[in-house]
């Protein structure tokens, strides 16, 4: 989204504190929250439910952050929602205990407020809008709670034309996309989705078709087509005839206020005639909001705020003396003076007054701002944050040594784990902006941060892990041209100490990795430089085929060692297709591999869209029914043998008994993967599902099939072998994932139906290969023996 008011509030909502006993005394005689800070308080949590038969409600706030505290003055002292809550099991989980970024990997949560409504059995069932009115997340929940359909499931019913009712439209509506994290779909593709939801859904209700077409306009950043948008025309008229009515601007007062920019820049062109008549009709509507006493305070304070933004839409976003017009500034003045007198609940201190600091600064008005934040510090619930703020404004103005005493002053303040490491963070990367020849402040700083993170358990998970690649990545880029070798090579091995001391399955292996690829002196060549943006897969990633090779030209042996060490395989994939110049480039280096007398024996067939989808189908149903029949016994058995429909047609036996010392490594890795995804040993469903996602591709838009020549027998298997290495690490070096799987050898059958393969080449094994999604199950490392296990002793 460009330029948004939820992009602009960005600032305001980055760390993670949350004072858990000022919460549960307030909330106390409302709801009865269950304090959760690690996965056996998870457990026990969940045992409730199954034993109550009730949801589970996950709460992920912080005790800074704006929308956090809204809730808590707002939604959680509504008695509907007390009354309502009554009928689920409510967790509350502080990201900054020991142990709670750990939770968030494993819920997927990196923004707060986030609120999660599951079933007793662990199922997601919807992520609850935190950002729209009270009265709106209460209905999305009693929506959610009626019709107990995972959201996941009724997205995937209307990609199938299957039809939804009304209340189930609306709950993909007020679906949390937002902190969704790419769970149901990628950001790339949420305007598209978007678009094609409103379209479908029209004939249900037109609420939620105005919802959801407002989600795709605010999404779309004007550089692609979303197809069925219409004109810029034809959207100008369609949100005119929406801010003309006073209901819808109220039943989408989340959208309209929070995409105000986004929404005025999709739908008009800069400066014209057309977009100041908008911004008219648009302000008119916000003014109605901000003056409905009905609303919360917090909700009025941002339709103030949407306001300003529309008055300087069209000056440039880095100015900071902008021009409004002198009525708007003093009824900003106003209103600030108002509710600094008026406001003095915790909660909705914290809640407003960062918000209208920071509406204060973009209005131009920074002496009002700082007057603003600096007399609330007193009565802040979380001062450090404040002091952050000042710190930004200072910043802004080019004020840098003020800007250092904030930034400094909000660290030295701040509490918590990950509260530290996010403040600490910020305060580094300030310190090399604005003070760089102050090595021995920046090197102090980034020693102490890294030392709190070593007796922080979860110091590599989620935000605290990222809080630490920006330390990392920052101070890579402070040596340029090594001016600060020294200072970082301390650093490195500090970090490099801390990554040693982590066990080898812990999956905060792979990010402390990240972190040290980011600040290696020996890796700033490319290594650390240029992480996908398409998922939060914790590898170290290189510059793409073409700079990698006008940086480095064919020196590229030098790296091997850490694409070896950190490449994975991926369980789970984003949709995202990948470009057909970048497989091109992975082919290409895969067919630089050695082979026996260079006869490379081995074919490969590649599979993607139509193919792929039909391949998914026809395997994954032959899977069914041979899992059907294993399930019933001999009879099952018997019916597969007489109809073979299901019964392996692969060119190499697959189900084979492990070598009696080859079994402990293969039970380790089992256990571990599936201690990971939580089921337990005699889950049969469950682990019948997860090998069916073998079949499903885990997901990933691209399966490449591996043949190898009969007639060369082992030595071919030898040679595809080598092919299959070179393929991973040039898929890894270029940002995808991949994982080679034996099982697609299992029935050849659908494959060769596909493609016309040679009669001598039998199928081997198959890749998947796409971009790795945040899923849990994409954190599994099972180690490696040591490298002496494999030594055979002299006689």
């Amino acid at each position: 989204m460009r330029n948004s008011l939820v992009r602009l509030l960005a600032t305001l909502i980055l760390a993670l504190p949350i004072a858990t006993s000022a919460f549960a005394t307030a909330t106390s005689g409302g709801i009865n929250w269950r304090a959760a800070a690690n996965d056996a308080d998870i457990a026990r949590a969940f045992a409730q439910a199954k034993t109550e038969s009730k949801p589970v409600l996950l709460y992920w706030g912080a005790s800074w952050c704006p929308p956090c505290n809204k809730l808590k003055a707002t939604l959680f002292t509504r008695q509907d929602f007390i009354a309502q809550s009554r009928a689920i099991v409510a967790v509350n989980i502080d990201g900054d205990l020991p142990s709670a970024q750990k939770l968030g990997t494993r819920f997927k949560v990196t923004g707060y407020p986030t609120m999660i409504l599951m079933n007793a059995n662990g199922t997601e069932i919807t992520r609850l809008p935190g950002e729209v009115e009270s009265a709106q997340i209460i209905n999305a929940l009693n929506l959610a709670l009626a019709g107990g359909r995972p959201a996941k499931a009724l997205l995937d019913d209307v990609r199938a034309n299957k039809p939804l009712s009304e209340n189930e439209w609306r709950t993909l509506a007020y679906y949390s996309w937002e902190t969704d994290e790419a769970q149901l779909v990628s950001a790339d593709a949420r305007p598209q989705l978007f678009a094609d939801l409103a379209t479908a859904s029209q004939q249900a209700k037109a609420e939620v078709a105005d919802r959801l077409w407002l989600k795709a306009v605010a999404a779309s950043d004007g550089k692609s087509t979303v197809k069925s948008l219409g004109t810029m025309e034809s959207r100008r008229k369609t949100l005119s005839e929406l801010l003309a009515n006073p209901s819808k601007v109220h039943q989408h007062l989340d959208m309209l206020v929070n995409y105000a920019g986004d929404l005025v820049r999709q739908t008009s062109e800069a400066n014209s005639t057309e977009r100041a008549a908008l911004v008219v009709a648009y302000n008119a509507a916000l003014l109605g909001l901000q003056n409905d006493a009905a609303l919360a305070r917090a909700d009025q304070v941002d339709a103030l705020a949407a306001r300003i933004e529309l008055a300087r839409i069209d000056q440039a976003e880095t100015t900071i003396q902008v021009s409004l017009p002198e009525a708007l500034q003093r009824e900003l003045r106003e209103a600030s003076a108002k509710l600094d007198r008026d406001i003095s609940n915790g909660y909705e201190r914290q809640a407003v007054i960062p918000t209208i600091a920071f509406v204060l600064g973009r209005a131009g008005l920074w002496q009002e701002s700082d007057g603003l934040l600096k007399t609330s510090l007193a009565k802040s619930i979380s001062p450090y944050y404040l002091m952050s703020s000042l710190g930004s404004n200072a910043k802004k103005q080019g004020r840098s040594d003020e800007a250092l005493v904030w930034y400094g002053k909000a660290w030295n303040a701040s509490v918590g784990p990950a509260t530290r490491l996010q403040w600490g963070a910020t305060y580094v990367m300030a310190l090399i902006d604005m003070a760089p020849d102050d090595a021995a402040r920046i090197s102090a700083t980034a020693t102490q941060i890294f030392t709190e993170a070593g007796k922080d358990g979860s110091a590599f998970h989620q935000r605290s892990a990222r809080s630490l690649a920006r330390i990392a990545d920052k101070l890579a880029t402070w040596n340029t041209a090594d001016a600060h070798q020294a200072e970082l090579t301390k650093i490195t091995a500090q970090i490099d100490g801390l990554c040693k001391r982590l066990p080898a399955k812990d999956p905060q292996k792979a990010s402390c990795a990240e972190v040290l690829a980011k600040a290696e002196p020996e890796h700033n060549s490319f290594v650390g430089r240029n992480y996908s943006a398409r998922s939060d897969w914790q590898v170290v990633q290189s510059l793409s085929t073409t700079n990698w090779r006008k940086e480095l030209g064919e020196s590229r042996p030098t790296r091997v060692a850490d694409l070896v060490r950190t490449r994975r395989s991926a369980r789970d994939f984003l949709p995202d297709a990948i470009a057909p110049e970048l497989l091109d480039a992975v082919l290409a280096d895969a067919n630089a591999s050695p082979s026996w007398s260079n006869t490379q024996p081995y074919r490969i067939a590649i599979a993607s869209g139509d193919i792929k989808d039909q391949l998914k189908t026809e395997l994954c149903e032959r899977f069914d029914i041979a899992m059907k029949a294993q399930r019933s016994g001999w009879r099952g058995k018997l019916s597969l043998l007489a109809t073979r429909k299901g019964l392996p047609d692969g060119d190499f036996k697959v189900n084979f008994q492990y070598p009696r010392e080859l079994q402990p490594a293969r039970r380790a890795t089992g256990h571990g993967l599936y201690q990971l995804l939580g089921i337990a040993r005699d889950d049969h469903a469950a682990r019948e599902m997860q090998m069916r996602k073998n079949f499903e591709f885990f997901n990933a838009p691209t399966v490449i099939f591996v043949f190898v020549h009969a007639g060369l027998h082992e030595f071919s298997v030898l040679d595809a072998g080598i092919y299959l290495q070179s393929l991973m690490l040039s898929a890894h070096a270029n940002g995808l994932a991949t994982c080679a799987q034996g099982a697609l050898a299992t029935w050849g059958g659908p494959v060769r139906s596909a493609f016309d393969v040679p009669a001598d080449y039998k199928l081997i094994c198959g890749v998947s290969m796409g971009y790795a999604s945040s899923e849990a199950v994409n954190q599994f490392n099972p180690g490696r023996s040591e490298p002496q296990t494999r030594l055979i002793a002299a006689k």
